[in-house]
């Protein structure tokens, strides 16, 4: 069973307390939406793993039977060499074989957990969900997207811009307008499908949860 430290707790002993990469709001959030899930196994598949923290973070805070799958275009992190129950696949994300080879290493199980932590590139991470959301992720599973803000949070952000008022926040006619680019414009058109629930939808979402640059996607029952 996984001890009662808290999400920050575990965290603690693989990032630094500086680490700009996990962010306190995103531990709370992490803790709120997976915290009685703990003494379940569930299967995990991580879009990005950089040097395996986060992988290490995962296989403490879950049970021990839990089965964490991780893709990355650079090579395995040593420090994820230990842990028998997180298998690590080179590879782009948004990948089809690669993907398909994440559900084969859960015997074509589907995942309850997707956390995309990888380009943070609109179109890129559309292409991810198009696939796994579908194909990988189980009724009633979460799909986890993080920096949703890169585009207008980061200078010179590959497809993004800075946040501009008097473009992006106006109202012409009866269109709202609102910044559309990049991850911002991926999740606002998420928001769509939460709510047609009357006609068959791409993406069948019964709900999601948005916080500072950080997303959680409910697959509708």
């Amino acid at each position: 069973m996984p001890g009662s430290e808290s999400l920050a707790q575990i965290a603690s002993k693989y990032y630094r307390a500086d680490d700009p990469v996990r962010k306190p709001h995103y531990l709370h959030a992490y803790d709120h939406h997976f915290g009685s899930m703990r003494e379940t196994p569930v299967r995990v598949l991580e879009l990005g793993c950089w040097e395996g923290s986060s992988l290490l973070m995962w296989s403490d805070y879950f049970s021990k039977d839990s089965v964490f799958v991780t893709i990355d275009m650079g090579q395995s992190p040593p420090a994820i060499g230990g842990r028998p129950n997180i298998k690590f696949l080179q590879g782009f994300q948004d990948d089809p074989a690669v993907m398909k080879e994440a559900c084969n290493i859960i015997d074509n199980e589907k995942f309850d957990i997707i956390i995309d932590d990888c380009a943070h590139v609109g179109v890129t991470a559309f292409n991810s969900f198009n696939f796994l959301f579908d194909k990988a992720l189980k009724v009633g599973g979460v799909y986890v997207i993080e920096d949703i803000g890169a585009p207008f949070g980061v200078k010179d952000w590959p497809d993004g811009a800075p946040y501009a008022p008097e473009v992006h926040g106006i109202i012409d006619g009866n269109r709202i307008v609102g910044y559309d680019l990049g991850m911002m414009g991926f999740i606002k058109r998420l928001v769509d499908h939460v709510n047609i629930q009357s006609i068959p939808s791409r993406f069948p979402i019964s709900c999601m949860s948005l916080y500072e640059s950080i997303a959680f996607v409910t697959k509708r029952t």
